[in-house]
């Protein structure tokens, strides 16, 4: 075996020097790669001998012996390594990793760019194990952390080292074949759609939520395997099927609870400008409960070191500036039968409270020069702000029977804040009377919204309408005002304030799907809609010079009232093309056709509407 790995390395080498003939430097280079070569059983039946190999990259020690140095690297997490600008002629290869015969090889470099592809073997492992050399024995010590049951992919948890606190997800993360990245799961290259225990949607729809919240301890095995999409059972349409996972424990789990607590406290390094040491400190609480047809999740935290949440793996930020934070997050879901249906009510409470405070000094002097006198410039600025934000969503979704859905969103949103700042300025000519100067502002905002929509799908063989009706009303006030206090200034002396500027829109959407095939191989849609808006907004805004004589006079460029409204009619074509044979192709195209009509009494000072008519093509 040890012979044919030594071929396999030197015919690398002979093909780039094929590629990369001798360059007029006569310098060597030489890039390689360490992996493992994990051959798992995959056929069954008549398909017994039927392998899929997985190439696992291995973390080395990198050491290059040539006729006039000793070089050392570290490879990537990849198992990449290179070497560059050594003199070519013979060479030795030496890679190290823990768990792994090293790799130490002699053999002769040319000039250029060298490539090579190093097999590791694992301790203990004679010689990697072929599809034609496997019997029962040998599977089940190549299968002790995955095996193949039928189409069914068996990762098993028992057989790693488990630490304290670990989570399925630490487990899962050890495992050949899988990649986390941005809350997603990959196995084999295809993300995982839903995660079960047991068979059971214990965590809901997020296939993460049972990763990050089931102890290690309990975890026995994965099954991966790839299962009909839901959606087939409701349209009778034929789609991809999608990547999922089974967890099973040790004991029969129907429901989990998970609580945490966080507490931090201490203080800066660096003094205040006082003297005082700046002091800071995090309090949360953190509590879920999972059921297959019920979930809660709360979560309180309250700091001053820019936190968010209080989960144990939240990190505190580096602050620029004092900040005190509240945040609060209540979520609540409800399923009348199988959450993979969606059919159920939710709710998702979030307040957010952020309390900043500022503060800058800056003094600075200038030489003398030719025609400038000498001068001292003192700067100091203070800034201070408070934004609060309540936000409550509600979704309620209801299928009378297998054709017909109904579904109601809701989204209501609380804002108010204000900010505060004060600029103060000093500059001193020739050591005489420093000038002065003074600028404080101030705004107050609070604004609030509500979004309701109610949507209406019917499915029954090709005719699935799909009715959207949608209303928005907002309103948001702000009152300000930016001043230097200095008589002698000219500069923002305006107090601005703005009325009950209430917008409402009102809309609604009629889609069909002209044309749905889907195969396992592919498939194809085309799609219309109709939609219809109208909006309406008054706003009032008022401005006055705060150094009117005898009283504060309105500054007609900034004092108004003005109604904005409109009527739009669109039409859309969607559409999509899209193969998985050899290779993944996709299309997606569309045609949009919008016809607006506005009216605005104050910006458009217009005895007439406008209109206008336009269309995209995607």
């Amino acid at each position: 075996m040890h012979q044919s790995r030594h071929i396999g390395l030197f015919l690398t080498l002979l093909a780039c020097c094929q590629a990369f003939p001798a360059n007029a430097q006569d310098r060597s280079s030489i890039a390689g790669r360490a992996i493992w070569r994990w051959e798992i059983p995959m056929g069954t039946g008549n398909d017994a001998d039927k392998v899929t190999t997985m190439d696992i990259p291995v973390q080395v020690q990198a050491t290059l012996t040539t006729v006039s140095d000793t070089l050392r690297t570290e490879s990537s997490a990849a198992g990449s390594f290179r070497f560059r600008g050594f003199p070519p002629g013979p060479v030795h290869l030496l890679l190290e990793a823990k768990g792994y015969i090293p790799f130490s090889e002699s053999f002769e470099l040319t000039p250029g760019e060298n490539v090579v592809l190093v097999e590791m073997k694992k301790e203990g492992e004679d010689a990697p194990i072929h599809a034609e050399e496997l019997d029962a024995a040998s599977i089940e010590a190549e299968g002790r952390i995955a095996t193949m049951k039928g189409d069914t992919l068996v990762y098993n948890a028992t057989m790693l080292a488990l630490q304290e606190g670990d989570y399925a997800i630490d487990l899962l993360r050890q495992m050949p074949g899988v990649e986390v990245k941005n809350r997603q799961i990959q196995v084999i290259g295809k993300d995982v759609r839903r995660t079960y225990v047991n068979g059971a949607l214990i965590f809901g729809l997020d296939p993460m939520a049972g990763m990050e919240n089931l102890k290690g301890d309990q975890v026995t095995q994965f099954y991966v395997y790839d299962e009909d999409n839901p959606t087939d059972r409701l349209d009778g349409q034929v789609r991809e099927k999608e990547r999922v996972i089974d967890i099973r424990t040790k004991d029969p789990i129907f429901s989990v609870t998970d609580i945490q607590f966080k507490a931090i406290a201490g203080a800066d390094g660096q003094k205040q400008e006082d003297g005082a040491l700046q002091g800071r400190y995090a309090l949360g609480f953190n509590g879920k409960y999972f059921s297959e047809l019920r979930q809660l999740h709360t979560d309180v935290i309250t700091d001053d070191l820019g936190m968010k949440s209080s989960l144990m793996y939240a990190s505190p930020q580096v602050q620029s500036r004092y900040t005190e934070n509240t945040s609060l997050n209540l979520a609540y879901e409800r399923y009348w039968s199988n959450p993979v249906y969606g059919d159920g009510f939710q709710f998702d409470y979030k307040y957010d409270g952020t309390w900043s405070k500022g503060w800058s000094r800056a003094l600075t002097e200038y030489f003398e020069t030719a025609g400038v006198p000498a001068r001292n410039v003192e700067n100091r600025t203070e800034d201070e702000s408070l934004n609060r934000t309540h936000s409550l969503t509600t979704k309620a979704a209801y299928r009378t029977n297998p054709h017909f859905r109904l579904t109601w969103n809701s989204l209501v949103t609380l804002t108010d804040g204000r900010e505060n700042s004060l600029s103060q300025g000093a500059t001193t000519l020739d050591g005489g009377a420093p000038m002065r100067r003074d600028e404080r502002t101030h705004s107050k905002t609070g604004n609030w919204s509500i979004n309701e929509t109610l949507t209406m799908g019917l499915s029954k063989g090709k005719f699935r309408p799909n009715l959207r009706l949608e209303v928005r009303i907002s309103n948001d006030k702000t009152d300000g005002w930016s001043l230097d206090t200095l008589a002698s200034s000219y500069t923002r002396r305006y107090l601005t304030k703005a009325g009950e500027g209430i917008s409402r829109q009102y809309s609604s959407t009629l889609s069909h799907p002209v044309h749905m095939r889907y195969t396992p191989h592919g498939g194809s849609s085309l799609s219309a809609s109709y939609g219809l808006s109208f909006h309406h907004m008054k706003r009032t805004r008022a401005a006055f010079d705060l150094y009117g004589v005898p009283v504060p006079l309105p500054n007609a460029a900034n004092t108004y009232d003005y109604t904005d409204a409109g009527v739009r009619q669109n039409l859309d074509l969607q559409g999509s093309l899209a193969t998985r044979r050899q290779r993944y192709f996709s299309l997606h195209y569309g045609l949009s056709f919008v016809s607006d009509r506005i009216v605005d009494d104050e910006r458009i000072p217009s005895a007439t509407s406008v209109r206008k008519t336009y269309f995209s093509i995607l």
